[in-house]
């Protein structure tokens, strides 16, 4: 459920950083901060959004780590899509999220 305080464009954003940050922390730190549930519910309510709202969804932020075909089952190589500088970033969110160096 998007906050009332984002544009509909912001929470897309939102979630696929969302989604980038906690498979990374999954896939590449070998731990996790949120369940497995939440982490697919967060997923689901992403591909609800690419069906709703295409032309936001092909604007966003991380539109090309997600692509058109993207369908929430899996986020592994979502990290490795990503150019040095987003790594960088994500790796920063991640490291914060799990409150380490």
């Amino acid at each position: 459920m998007k906050p009332y305080n984002l544009t509909m464009q912001e929470y897309i954003d939102f979630l696929q950083r969302f989604v980038i940050v906690h498979s990374y922390i999954y896939y590449e730190l070998n731990n996790n901060v949120i369940s497995d549930h939440f982490y697919d519910k967060k997923s689901k309510e992403l591909v609800q959004y690419k069906n709703d709202y295409p032309d936001l969804w092909k604007s966003s932020q991380y539109y090309k780590q997600f692509r058109d075909d993207y369908n929430g089952a899996t986020g592994f190589t979502l990290f490795h899509d990503l150019s040095k500088t987003e790594q960088e970033k994500i790796h920063r969110i991640a490291c914060f999220v799990l409150r380490r160096d």
